[in-house]
């Protein structure tokens, strides 16, 4: 009878360690999966913000460069990965294009005070010729006479 008792005891026992380790697995599992869901927001949220706002930064500034907008903006910091070479590089072309529309400028004002000069002398050219035309017909018409 002890030894039914003990075995009963046994098995109830094995019942409730085999559940308990089933509990167990259970919290074990979805502690994992929790585990996992944050650690996926976790890198979502530190791709969208280091190198999604870093893209947007570069599609913005490309996009201002596109319109003409050639504004420097020189207190920015980059990062030092591949997207921050980009923006360096999309920040050194956008200086360059600057001074290339400066130059473009000044040459446009120099060709437009010279082709003002120009304008301006054949203007007196064109009156001293008619001028001159003036004076000879009219030596012209006092020989006739």
């Amino acid at each position: 009878e002890i030894s039914a008792r003990s075995a009963e005891e046994l098995r109830r026992l094995d019942a409730r360690t085999a559940e308990d380790l089933r509990r167990l697995r259970m919290a074990l599992a979805a502690m994992m999966g929790a585990t996992i869901v944050v650690t996926g927001l976790l890198v979502w949220w530190l791709f969208r913000r280091l190198v999604l706002g870093h893209l947007r930064k570069a599609v913005s500034r490309a996009g201002d460069i596109a319109q003409g907008v050639l504004e420097s903006q020189d207190d920015e910091a980059y990062p030092r990965d591949e997207m921050g070479q980009l923006l360096v590089a999309m920040h050194d072309m956008n200086e360059r294009l600057r001074s290339v529309v400066g130059e473009v400028r000044h040459a446009a004002d120099t060709i437009g005070g010279v082709a003002s000069d120009i304008a301006q002398g054949n203007t007196d050219i064109q009156q001293r010729t008619a001028q001159q035309t003036f004076t000879l017909h009219d030596t012209a018409a006092t020989r006739r006479l």
